[in-house]
């Protein structure tokens, strides 16, 4: 960016009213052939707490200036969008990756070649968004120059999709902890239904699971087995069931929690 002349002017500008702080330095050459170095200066502006456009650097007739700028959200906890552009009286430009959701205490560095940074209020520098591997990238887990975002993290074929903790308490079970899951249902004695959140795409996914002993001692009476429900796997339910293998009938009981894992491709 290189401002020319009077008309040529850098903006800021602010979304929503917040508490921004501005700094802006430039370096000026006298026009000519060779162009000779001018003047090196810096402005550092008042807290800006309107709204719209703020004139940071004008250009000056016969010198040519290449200005940078620091801008700093300084509220405590008000969030706003802003960018910088350059307007040559007539036409303005948005300089390109300045605009940003500046939250409290985050800020924007345009340098002299126009590269725009964002830091975070920990003054850690935002990933490039598209450099952000996408839900298909994550599904074919195979990239090697993309980061993985929270939110896009659980689409790798190796992440679990969801998984639940069940307590027992006299015959009531109980969704103590869970990820991805709407609700148990209580069938029967020893019998259980997990229902998935975000289905699976197929029944052919994996299902892990197991079963708390009854008791802090251990014995062969204690033991309970757990198992898939024959036939129930399917894309969005499972049932599970928990037995005592030391008996020849009434095999179905109830173990002291239940514990459940799903992976494999969401819908």
């Amino acid at each position: 960016m290189f401002l020319k002349g009077t008309s040529d002017l850098l903006r800021l500008n602010i979304a929503t009213a917040s508490n921004i702080k501005v700094k802006v330095w430039w370096g000026d050459a006298l026009d000519g052939a060779p162009p000779a170095a001018s003047d090196f200066d810096t402005v550092t502006f008042a807290a800006q707490t309107g709204t719209g456009d703020v004139t940071l650097l004008a250009g000056v007739a016969g010198h040519t200036r290449k200005p940078q700028a620091s801008v700093f959200n300084t509220h405590a906890t008000q969030a706003t969008v802003v960018y910088l552009d350059m307007t040559d009286g007539t036409n303005a430009a948005e300089v390109a990756g300045s605009k940003v959701n500046l939250l409290a205490g985050e800020s924007l560095l345009m340098l002299a070649n126009e590269t725009c940074l964002h830091y975070d209020s920990n003054g850690g520098l935002y990933p490039s968004v598209g450099n952000a591997a996408s839900v298909a990238e994550m599904e074919a887990g195979a990239a090697l120059d993309k980061y993985v975002a929270p939110g896009t993290q659980h689409w790798h074929p190796g992440h679990p999709k969801c998984w639940g903790v069940v307590t027992v308490s006299a015959g009531t079970p109980t969704l103590a902890a869970n990820y991805n899951l709407t609700s148990i249902t209580d069938t029967a004695t020893g019998d259980i239904v997990f229902t998935v959140a975000t289905d699976f795409s197929s029944v052919n996914w994996c299902c892990q699971h197991s079963v708390e002993i009854i008791t802090g001692a251990f014995a062969v009476a204690t033991v309970r087995d757990s198992h898939v429900k024959f036939g129930t796997l399917a894309a969005g339910t499972v049932s599970l069931q928990c037995i005592d293998k030391t008996t020849t009938t009434n095999l179905l009981k109830d173990p002291q929690s239940w514990h459940m894992v799903g992976l494999g491709d969401q819908a």
